[in-house]
């Protein structure tokens, strides 16, 4: 399944930032119809959204997703017409849908009857539409195992992490530093590993004018099993980008303790030692991926 470093956000009803959002180089770009939308220009932005869904992936060559309202419940600007946007948001360009606010599987599995329907009325190969659940409050962040582990078929499935409702939701700051985000962040890896999912897309950060802090940011979340960050303005996607890119350096040790390994394994040895470390399965197979996330993003210096 495809991973994103970067998925950059635009209100959906903001023409001049629906213009530009494609064009900030992140590796995908989120519609948003939920939060970023005020109640009174929702079904505007809702029956705009497939345009602009269309223009952004052939002009600017961009993945796009759109964030729906939530299916059930509502809460701060959001209501529950997820179902009327994901019939407006599908089509053949859509790359994916999130879906925000979850806390039950059977909110998953209702978005994934909702896209299976929608695909089979237009054509489209079933399970072709990705999504996104953005695990947003105690109750989601406690559930991430059953909610990860629903059934979806062979849809492209992420779990994500959305720190400002969840702060909200237990009456905690959001620290510049985000310890207290340390532990939904690791329950929400753990559960999609354990799941058998990919690995899960981190917040937003919000302080636009601390760059130092969303490096930390990303790189706090890097280390919790995370891969990838929603970001809310343009200026951010290149520092983020650069956080989930391996350096040549880490290529370079990579390479080196695959080709090592496979000499001593051709010995009839499951370890060696590289530069002073030990080596076995486990570290083979984290090398391993840090060589094939090189083959899709590159490599940047340091």
């Amino acid at each position: 399944m495809r991973l994103f470093r970067t998925i950059l956000f635009a209100p959906g009803n903001r023409e001049r930032m629906l213009a530009k959002v494609g064009k900030a180089g992140a590796d995908a770009v989120v519609l948003d119809l939920e939060d970023a939308v005020p109640h009174s220009e929702k079904e505007a932005a809702r029956l705009g959204i497939s345009g602009w869904v269309e223009r952004i992936a052939a002009d600017d060559g961009a993945e796009v997703f759109v964030r729906v309202n939530p299916l059930a419940g509502a809460a701060g600007l959001s209501a529950a017409w997820g179902a009327e946007d994901i019939a407006a948001a599908v089509g053949p360009r859509l790359t994916g849908i999130v879906v925000p606010k979850v806390e039950d599987p059977g909110l998953v599995r209702a978005a994934d009857r909702l896209l299976r329907e929608r695909e089979r009325f237009l054509g489209l190969q079933p399970g072709r539409v990705m999504l996104i659940a953005i695990l947003e409050n105690a109750r989601g962040v406690e559930r991430a195992f059953d909610i990860a582990s629903a059934d979806v078929g062979d849809r492209g499935f992420l779990l994500a992490f959305g720190a400002g409702d969840y702060t909200a939701d237990l009456g905690c700051e959001w620290p510049r530093d985000e310890f207290v985000f340390d532990y939904p962040r690791a329950r929400i890896a753990g559960a999609s590993r354990a799941a058998g999912r990919e690995r899960p897309l981190d917040t937003v950060w919000i302080r636009l004018d601390d760059p130092e802090g969303l490096a930390a940011s990303a790189a706090r979340a890097r280390a919790h099993g995370m891969f990838g960050k929603f970001c809310i303005h343009p200026r951010q996607v290149a520092a983020v980008n650069e956080a989930f890119t391996p350096t040549e350096a880490d290529l370079a040790g990579a390479r080196e303790i695959v080709i090592a390994f496979g000499e001593a394994t051709a010995r009839g040895e499951a370890s060696v030692s590289v530069n002073g470390r030990m080596v076995d399965y486990p570290v083979v197979a984290a090398a391993e991926r840090a060589v094939a996330l090189a083959e899709v993003f590159g490599t940047r210096k340091g």
